[in-house]
């Protein structure tokens, strides 16, 4: 796959990078939520915006998204999603299926002259456990240690 840890991406380059989507399209609404299922490459991506504010998000999208450790993040899933779901099944049983989670950041969703902010990529992640559904709340434990000035900003997300 052509992406870099802790390179920063927009969400275009990304999608068109699991042949999700050809660069130069635009996210289209599946993508609003923060989760794409990429059969092509078998990978679920989830882009994550940090600091979510209800300007920008509807209350039914103010997930709470943030690290724990260096290693270890908390994300919900989309509200539909239970733990008997299709996809709350792929999630936790990834690694057995063949399936790969990928994890990408921003801390917010435009910058300060107005731009879509960019997201950084953190690599693969691998189920460690969920609680509740509809949103599931996952913990997910990143391949790559996040270096410290990004994980200093995606732990006080929480």
């Amino acid at each position: 796959m052509p992406l870099s840890v802790n390179a920063r991406y927009s969400a275009d380059e990304i999608l068109a990078a699991l042949d999700w989507a050809k660069l130069g399209g635009s996210m289209t609404s599946t993508t609003r939520e923060g989760a794409v299922w990429a059969p092509a490459t078998q990978c679920d991506a989830f882009f994550v915006t940090l600091r979510k504010n209800e300007n920008e998000f509807s209350p039914q999208t103010m997930y709470r998204d943030f690290a724990l450790t260096p290693t270890l993040f908390h994300w919900e899933s989309q509200r539909r999603t239970s733990p008997q779901s299709t996809t709350g099944l792929r999630y936790q049983n990834h690694e057995r299926d063949g399936s790969h989670v990928l994890l990408f950041t921003r801390e917010r969703k435009k910058d300060e002259n107005g731009y879509a902010e960019p997201f950084i990529f953190h690599g693969t992640a691998r189920y460690v456990e969920h609680r509740g559904e509809r949103p599931m709340a996952v913990t997910w434990r990143l391949d790559e240690e996040m270096p410290a000035d990004l994980f200093r900003r995606a732990a006080i997300a929480g």
